[in-house]
């Protein structure tokens, strides 16, 4: 269940252009009932069984703001304010059965997430022909997340087996604040080679500040020994170079980007040691394509992405929850490197929009969640453990068989392997995902869309 609103305005005053938006929702989709169970395998008697009943509440704005000035027929400046507020609220009852032994957990996740981003850039021309140009943006965001747990145990035997005196059903309340900043400051330029070549090439340096602060208490106690406090920052500076080419028919793009990352973590709360490291990596891409017709094109990419752990997958502190289980982020994480390689093929008609894309992707060190028993508690967190390789093809259509009528499809469709040396554990299976939908321009404008979403299950290193 859920209502919204958003309104939109856009206008023109001379050289002065402007677009502004705001959207407000609120969603209550109702209360979700959960049942799991958790052997550990090879020691008798360890099943757990816990069935838990909660519901959420979800209150989300958002607002953004454009500003466009056009200095001279060359030159132009742009300035972009966005701000979004999310709250979610989840109360929740859950039982927990070990055995003869069982208790009960009432709890509540209290989160709110506050973002802001801000931009300006300025652009100009070196030619009437507007193929030779720069651009210089800077930008600043900061998304301060605010994260509460309240849980209260309640044993209906008096007594604890011995089996189960190692649990700690002391009532307990976590507060941890996550904040990040991030500066961005990038230059690009275009140069013509030809009227057919071209050269584009720039740099970028990025400086995120990231910091945690989570307290811990046990009965309404602080806990000290529980609780951490870290910084992790991470500068990153980048360079680029791309060729784009046409020779015929065919299109010719191949680039290079190298990038130098400076790492420093700092604990001021917490029994970890500080490090700094810092490292590089060569980026490269490329990308061959063919005219088939005026409308049709097919082509043939490759490109190396980069994906850096965020602060939430590295920070150690330890959620205790629950008591039969421990969460937490691994500092030491590395940056994962995937290499993808697609097949693409593009249609455009006035009345049919194709793309169809066949991509593989392989990655040696792939991010995953794992989990382990340790002291019968079961832990959970992220290591560079996975060797992922995924073949997907992925479609999406548009057709309008009348002026007013749109038919519309989009999905994929991917085979996934994953394979943990490391941990010893492979999976593997199908997977694909499907949105279609049918949109009806009525009168005075007005347009009514019915759709409809499915998913399969999907596949993880464990599950």
């Amino acid at each position: 269940r859920g209502y919204g609103g958003g309104a939109f305005a856009s206008g023109q005053q001379g050289k002065l252009s402007f677009s502004a938006n705001a959207m407000y929702s609120y969603n209550h989709p109702g209360t979700s009932d959960v049942t799991m169970e958790r052997e550990q395998l090879g020691v008798p008697g360890s099943m757990t069984t816990m069935t838990s009943s909660a519901e959420t509440k979800m209150p989300f704005l958002m607002g953004s703001l454009n500003l466009g000035y056009d200095i001279d027929p060359m030159s132009s400046m742009n300035l972009m304010l966005s701000v979004t507020d999310l709250n979610m609220k989840n109360p929740s009852t859950s039982t927990t059965t070990m055995g003869a032994f069982s208790y009960i957990q009432d709890g509540t996740t209290k989160t709110s997430r506050t973002s802001f981003t801000g931009s300006i850039d300025y652009q100009r021309f070196f030619n009437q022909e507007r193929t030779s140009s720069m651009a210089i943006t800077y930008q600043l965001s900061t998304a301060p997340t605010h994260s509460e747990q309240w849980s209260n145990f309640l044993i209906p035997n008096a007594t604890l087996p011995t089996a189960t005196n190692a649990l700690d059903l002391t009532d307990r309340y976590s507060d941890n604040r996550e904040h990040t900043i991030e500066h961005v400051l990038q230059t690009d330029f275009t140069t013509p080679l030809s009227s057919l070549h071209k050269l584009n090439y720039g740099a970028k340096l990025t400086a995120r500040l990231s910091d945690s602060d989570a307290k811990y208490y046990l009965a309404d106690v602080y806990n000290e020994g529980m609780s951490m406090d870290y910084s992790h920052n991470n500068t990153i500076g980048a360079a680029y170079a791309e060729y784009d080419g046409h020779y015929g028919d065919f299109g010719l793009k191949a680039g290079l980007r190298y990038e130098h990352t400076w790492q420093n973590v700092e604990y001021r709360l917490g029994n970890t040691t500080d490090f700094d490291t810092n490292y590089g990596n060569l980026v490269p891409s490329a990308s061959l394509s063919y005219m088939l017709a005026p409308t049709s094109n097919i082509g043939l990419t490759y490109n190396m992405r980069i994906s850096r752990p965020g602060i939430s997958y590295l920070n150690p502190y330890v959620d205790r929850t629950n008591p039969t289980a421990l969460s937490y982020g691994n500092p030491d994480l590395d940056v994962e490197k995937s290499h993808n390689i697609g097949l693409v093929y593009n249609m455009y008609t006035p009345k049919l929009m194709v793309n169809a894309k066949l991509t593989y992707s392989f990655c040696d060190n792939g991010i995953e969640q794992f989990s382990f028993y340790k002291d019968n508690l079961l832990n959970t967190t992220y290591g560079n453990t996975a060797k992922r390789n995924v073949t997907t093809l992925s479609l999406y259509g548009s057709w309008m068989p009348f002026k007013t009528t749109r038919l519309f499809m989009t999905g994929s469709l991917n085979y996934s392997d994953l394979r943990s040396d490391q941990l010893g554990l492979s999976n593997n299976g199908w997977q694909g995902n499907l949105m279609a939908g049918l949109q009806q321009t009525l009168p005075a404008n007005f347009k009514l869309s019915l759709f409809a979403i499915t998913s399969t299950k999907s596949y993880t290193l464990q599950g």
